[in-house]
């Protein structure tokens, strides 16, 4: 299988690079400005996005990352797409909450108008 991770592994990510080990892999850190070509994106049978909020991340960098980043992972029409969220959309006390909140809505909303598949 030929899967692209976007976003830092990390904690989850890590593990998961580990798990993954036989298929074909690669890691786009960056989807914001589109370091990798939508055809490119769109050759891969799945697609793992792990966003990630560093502590010492300026916030509009992360939301402008996050969000133009969604929005151009799901422009490229990925066939499948597994999002790794944050249990802090379910208590939104925090401006990065709302970003991942608003990042879940945006590949909803992408994935019903285009037909790729989202879990």
């Amino acid at each position: 299988m030929k899967i692209l991770i976007s976003g830092r592994p990390q904690f989850l990510g890590n593990y998961l690079v580990k798990l993954l080990r036989g298929h074909k892999v690669k890691i786009a850190e960056n989807l914001e400005y589109k370091g990798i070509s939508n055809k490119e994106i769109s050759s891969f049978d799945c697609v793992f996005n792990l966003p990630i909020y560093e502590e010492n991340e300026d916030l509009i960098s992360y939301t402008q990352k996050a969000i133009v980043g969604t929005i151009n992972l799901c422009e490229a029409r990925p066939k499948k797409i597994i999002h790794a969220s944050s249990y802090s959309i379910y208590d939104l006390d925090t401006p990065v909450a709302h970003v991942k909140l608003c990042a879940e809505d945006i590949l909803a909303r992408y994935a019903q108008k285009l037909g790729f598949e989202l879990i």
